[in-house]
């Protein structure tokens, strides 16, 4: 069922210019988290099964991840995905320069005590990336052509509050950057592309086999019977999760162009 009205309701005056203008995405930048299995392959003997904790680990995947721009820090919270949960991760974010923050949690070092979640850590790190530097790709589109004081005043403007869900997750900027992640996601289950729009064509069944999936088709499901005299709100709800599965599918077929 769509969460929409209890949320948000939108109007012309809550509409985020920054991104409408100033981004206009035409393709999916800087995606390729390919150098996530590559780095961690290398770091298997040295990092894997070593009794190490959590400042040695951070050090280590630091110095490696370094010239991709990411960097693990020790933080509070609790991650809103299983998977994350499991291999010790809580959140990732983007910084004003594009650098990306992996927050872990006090319990990541036995993420590196057993190989199987070793494995894991590596599928979760590179969608969540995947995601990441989508954005960073979208603020270097924000960069081009502005002075520091212009890059940081539309970059402030832009900012979304994760605690308003639906504006959150319907802005366009988050749609690419959780369908990339999502894509991406399946592809770490096992999923072939050909796998994958299958499922953008049946986006009811069975989506909760992915945490993103599961969070677009079940956050704005517009099938309920509580928008029987309410097209405009169903409309909302059913535009985001078309837009959200556009995005998957355009990143499938085109990742260097959106139309």
């Amino acid at each position: 069922m769509c969460h929409y009205k209890e949320k948000y309701t939108y109007t012309m005056k809550n509409r985020i210019p920054a991104f409408d203008d100033f981004i206009v995405e035409r393709e999916f930048p800087f995606t390729d988290t390919s150098f996530v299995t590559r780095i961690l392959t290398k770091l298997k003997s040295q990092i894997l099964e070593k009794n190490l904790g959590n400042l040695e680990v951070e050090t280590i995947l630091n110095k490696a991840f370094r010239s991709f721009l990411v960097s693990f820090e020790s933080n509070s919270g609790q991650s809103a995905f299983d998977d994350m949960t499991r291999v010790g991760l809580i959140q990732s974010r983007i910084d004003q320069d594009g650098n990306i923050i992996v927050d872990y949690a006090d319990y990541f070092y036995e993420t590196f005590e057993d190989e199987e979640l070793y494995d894991e850590f590596g599928t979760v790190l590179a969608r969540i990336l995947a995601h990441e530097r989508t954005h960073a790709g979208q603020l270097d589109k924000i960069r081009m052509g502005r002075n520091s004081y212009d890059f940081y005043n539309i970059l402030g403007k832009i900012g979304k509050d994760p605690s308003n869900r639906f504006k959150y997750l319907s802005s366009k900027q988050e749609m690419m950057a959780f369908a990339v992640e999502c894509v991406e996601e399946f592809r770490g289950m096992g999923y072939s592309d050909s796998d994958i729009l299958r499922k953008i064509k049946t986006p009811f069944k069975d989506y909760q086999e992915s945490n993103i999936f599961y969070l677009y088709i079940d956050y704005f499901d517009y099938r309920g019977h509580v928008f029987d005299n309410d097209e405009k709100e169903r409309k909302k709800c059913k535009d985001v999760i078309d837009g959200f599965l556009k995005y998957m599918y355009q990143y499938i077929t085109k990742p260097k162009s959106l139309e």
